[in-house]
């Protein structure tokens, strides 16, 4: 079973309210990138990873993936304006072997060889599968600014990547969302809509997704409890 990840890291990082791009910014040391790029590749389910870069960052992107003897990146591709876009232009690079493709964020740097190995066994059963935590919190609707009432937990999960489907159900998600206009947050609403189940692996707390100064210091203190 062939299975090919796709690494969306064409994003701005706005959030960071910094000039340079959040996949660049380093924990411990070393990129973001590099991180999330070693931990997909300590999977050996995974065969291939095609990373997704800024236009203006290929060439740093491939000079990551060089430093840090990332060889299981085959190709570094330029990205489109949104998520689904990069995530469209990576997916036609993967080859037409290829069984399942798994979507996994550039700054997601935590994600584990488990949450990534089951995710790929899931989505080769069922065609799609997805990391996702319950949520724990009380829940509440507001309506400019003031509660208006309780919302149920049950059932309300927190979604994450990694993301795994069949080659051809994400193939089929990607053209007919191209082909209504319908833009998705993430690859799993893609598969959604054509009527396809998509099923939960455990994800986890750590697998946190760096998109604010404030995550940035988190994922330094989650880097050195792990490494101590």
């Amino acid at each position: 079973m062939k299975t090919v990840a796709i690494v969306p890291a064409a994003g701005s990082g706005g959030r960071m309210g910094k000039e340079k791009k959040k996949q660049f910014f380093t924990i411990g040391g070393r990129p973001i990138l590099a991180h999330t790029l070693t931990r997909l590749s300590l999977s050996p389910m995974i065969e291939e990873i095609i990373l997704v870069a800024p236009e203006d960052e290929i060439l740093a992107c491939e000079q990551i993936v060089g430093e840090y003897s990332l060889r299981k990146v085959k190709k570094v591709v330029e990205g489109g304006i949104t998520r689904q876009e990069s995530v469209s232009h990576g997916f036609g690079e993967t080859p037409r072997n290829t069984d399942i493709v798994l979507v996994h964020d550039g700054v997601r740097p935590f994600v584990t060889v488990r949450m990534v190995e089951d995710v790929i066994k899931l989505a080769a059963i069922h065609g799609a599968a997805i990391a996702a935590i319950r949520v724990k919190d009380t829940l509440k609707k507001v309506d400019d600014g003031v509660v208006i009432g309780p919302l149920p937990r049950d059932g309300v999960v927190r979604v994450q990547t990694p993301q795994g489907f069949r080659r051809e159900a994400l193939k089929k998600g990607l053209e007919e969302a191209a082909s209504d206009g319908f833009v998705a947050t993430d690859e799993s609403s893609l598969v959604e809509r054509l009527g396809m189940l998509v099923h939960i692996v455990d994800g986890d707390e750590t697998n946190i997704k760096i998109t604010t100064p404030d995550d940035l210091k988190m994922a330094e203190a989650l880097l050195k409890s792990m490494e101590g």
